[in-house]
């Protein structure tokens, strides 16, 4: 990917958008029909998705272009949390495979005034 194919990326509309609208569908089927899903989508972190997206380039995006890594760190992140907040409106949760680990973010959102 090019710094300016980097720079253009924005956060899409997750609901629409494949495979998570097919993802949606699957687990609103499965719930339906059983009560529950359970399940778990392999987030692979912020670092590995720059990394898939960027190569090496990423890395030395920290010293050559700051800018261009932290529009793409924010783009995966919010991704990410909105991703996650489809089926989990007051939590985010993020896997992070090795170690096995899950940390566990309150969405912030929940404590804005109710008016």
């Amino acid at each position: 990917m090019t710094v300016k194919e980097a720079m253009a990326l924005r956060v899409p509309d997750i609901k629409n958008s494949y495979p998570m609208n097919k993802i949606i569908t699957m687990m609103n089927t499965l719930e339906n029909k059983y009560g529950y899903v359970e399940g778990d989508i392999n987030w692979s972190g912020l670092l590995n998705t720059a990394l898939d997206l960027r190569g090496q380039a990423f890395m030395l995006g920290y010293f050559t272009n700051p800018e261009l890594v932290k529009h793409l760190l924010d783009v995966i992140l919010e991704t990410t949390i909105q991703t996650v907040n489809i089926r989990e409106p007051n939590l985010l949760y993020l896997d992070c495979s090795f170690p096995r680990v899950f940390v566990i973010f309150e969405n912030p959102n929940i404590y804005q005034s109710q008016k």
